[in-house]
């Protein structure tokens, strides 16, 4: 009999290793977008318009899992809170597309 063997495959380590540092960095609340307008605060259950949030990109990774691309952002509300939002979308004009 064969011994068995582990093989160790890091799925999406890039992205995690980005989320994880900007995580440190103190962007550590996480958004999405509940329609073309509108992001919830998850950890707080709180919704802000995007006209009332400054949104950066910050980085375009590939996704393993969903064999897309994934825009990572950091999200800043006029509230203070800092947060990522991770999207298979480019956000332009206050607009998710």
């Amino acid at each position: 009999m064969e011994p068995k063997t582990t093989v160790n495959k890091k799925v999406n380590g890039r992205i995690t290793q980005r989320i994880v540092a900007l995580h440190q960095q103190g962007w550590d609340n996480d958004f999405f977008a509940l329609n073309n307008n509108v992001l919830v605060n998850v950890q707080r259950n709180e919704n802000h318009n995007l006209d009332a949030v400054h949104i950066e990109l910050i980085d375009l990774n590939f996704d393993v899992l969903s064999k897309s691309f994934k825009y990572i952002y950091t999200i800043e509300t006029f509230s203070g809170e800092r947060g990522l939002l991770i999207l298979d979308a480019i956000v332009t004009n206050k607009f998710i597309a």
